[in-house]
């Protein structure tokens, strides 16, 4: 893949989304067809995240989740993609605002600040590893 067709594939990529996504790993259960289905967050952002699941909510879905992250945090997911074999891409919105953001905001900061650190120890930026990554597949 020519260096052209990487940097047009992560124009593509960034377009896609309103807000960096951090690495994270984190338990999250969701409520879907009256069922608790847990599942692993594998990053997230202000708007959205990806989970890692094996049993998926359909294109389309809207279902209530928590995120743990010791006291659980509540949110209104809807799947906008899914990835066979891997999870659903969601996005989200916080149920308690004032409290909820607050919390979510400050792991935000914990996760950046943590990228920052692993990028300075490689020599990348988190956008040029998201777009090394995103070009092989």
């Amino acid at each position: 893949m020519s260096t052209n067709d990487i940097n047009e594939r992560c124009d593509q990529m960034k377009g896609r989304r309103g807000a960096t996504r951090n690495r994270f790993s984190g338990e999250i259960e969701i409520d879907w067809n009256s069922t608790v289905l847990t599942g692993r967050v594998r990053d997230i952002s202000r708007q959205g995240m990806f989970i890692e699941i094996a049993e998926r909510p359909t294109m389309g879905s809207i279902f209530s989740a928590r995120l743990n992250l010791g006291t659980p945090l509540p949110i209104q997911c809807v799947v906008q993609r899914i990835a066979l074999c891997q999870g659903i891409g969601v996005t989200f919105t916080l149920v308690d605002d004032m409290d909820s953001r607050q919390r979510l905001n400050a792991l935000l900061r914990v996760l950046r600040r943590a990228g920052r650190r692993a990028e300075e120890s490689c020599g990348f930026s988190p956008d040029e590893l998201f777009c090394f990554a995103s070009s092989k597949k």
